[in-house]
């Protein structure tokens, strides 16, 4: 349920290309690594809208009772996990600083059993809560998305996540081992 804003293809080259000749080689790692450092491959996070899109079509109950949960656990914590704690352990070295602030302990990688709090997706929550998918596409969390991605590079607009409608698509299905496999 995402999709990918439109691209200017020259400043993709140009971030391609800029990264080839500061690392002396044009491989496809160099051109990966300047997409991924340059926030032109972000897509339109589809999530909220996915949720909205099932809520409304089989849903008996509002944003605010489904979030709810998730709310509280963001507002009073959660202990880390073992995998969770691999998983951060990057995070540490990663120089945005809200991505450090949310992910790391005083700028280190939380270790297993720690207590995380993260009061601001706990704010994102509550207006998705209160507004439903406007809370997430419109208003503070967009211009945040936005924000974010701007300073690093990438192309993403207000419009598109606005403008932004998941698509239902019919599952796929094979046969394995005498069972029907759907994805």
């Amino acid at each position: 349920m995402e999709r990918h804003p439109d691209l200017d293809p020259a400043a993709i080259s140009d971030v391609i290309l800029g990264c080839a000749n500061q690392a002396g080689e044009d491989n496809r790692n160099v051109a990966r690594m300047a997409l991924l450092l340059a926030g032109l491959p972000i897509t339109v996070p589809g999530a909220v809208a996915g949720w909205d899109a099932l809520r409304t079509r089989f849903g008996t109950m509002t944003f605010a009772q489904l979030l709810e949960p998730a709310i509280w656990h963001a507002e009073t914590g959660f202990a880390v996990g073992e995998v969770t704690s691999r998983l951060w352990a990057g995070a540490a070295s990663q120089t945005n600083p809200e991505f450090r602030q949310t992910f790391t302990l005083g700028g280190r990688a939380p270790h297993s059993g720690e207590w995380m709090r993260n009061t601001n997706y706990a704010k994102s929550l509550r207006r998705i809560a209160a507004q439903g998918k406007k809370g997430f596409y419109e208003g503070e969390t967009a211009k945040a998305i936005l924000s974010t991605i701007a300073a690093e590079g990438g192309t993403m607009t207000a419009a598109d996540l606005t403008e932004f409608e998941p698509e239902w698509k019919s599952t796929m299905t094979t046969e394995y081992r005498g069972g029907t496999v759907h994805e």
